[in-house]
């Protein structure tokens, strides 16, 4: 047999070897095994013509790009791809759902009160229950009326309140006494 027949039997023998990479795990010894059957399929090419070994080189740079496009399209579907990527995900497997998580969207558009400092997450009150929320932004300070704009990964995204927004009297928690008008605080009506 000639050297140009060699060269090319080495370069098929790569890319069978290459194709076997794809659905057995080898950590990498099948590669080696290609690049190296593809070096020699080039040195004896050029052992035979300097044109066959030209010609071997050009059949590689082809090859290669289009060995990789290949295998980025069959592998995920292989045995050993699907084991190893993650497959599509679904919105239901994201996202989380149930009577408290439900309870979370409800709250978009409700008027609060931040009960600690916001440096951009604390504590606020809502329709007199506590919740931890994140501030879209900027630091607010306790007791500044807050409203929710959005539910983010679970999290409560609130806003400090414009003056000219009203306030509403539900959003107000029941035991902070510093929250309530003074006429409530004391009790100025004499009991005889």
């Amino acid at each position: 047999m000639s050297g140009l027949v060699w060269a090319i039997l080495l370069l098929l023998a790569a890319l069978v070897v290459i194709g076997i990479e794809m659905f057995v795990p080898s950590a990498g010894l099948l590669a080696i095994l290609s690049t190296i059957l593809i070096i020699s399929a080039i040195v004896v090419g050029f052992f035979h013509s300097t044109m066959a070994g030209v010609g071997l080189m050009i059949a590689v740079a082809l090859l290669i790009p289009l060995i990789f496009l290949a295998f980025v399209h069959v592998w995920p579907n292989t045995p050993i791809g699907k084991r190893v990527l993650i497959g599509t995900v679904k919105h239901e497997d994201v996202v989380l759902t149930g009577e408290h998580y439900d309870e979370r969207e409800q709250l978009v558009g409700k008027q609060g009160v931040a009960r600690t400092k916001m440096l951009p997450s604390g504590l606020v009150v809502i329709d007199g229950k506590k919740y931890d929320a994140v501030s879209q932004g900027m630091a607010i300070e306790p007791g500044d009326p807050v409203k929710v704009v959005a539910i983010r990964a679970y999290k409560i995204i609130v806003r400090k309140m414009d003056p000219s927004e009203t306030v509403t009297s539900s959003s107000l928690e029941d035991d902070d006494i510093l929250s309530r008008p003074i006429d409530d605080v004391f009790d100025t009506q004499d009991p005889a």
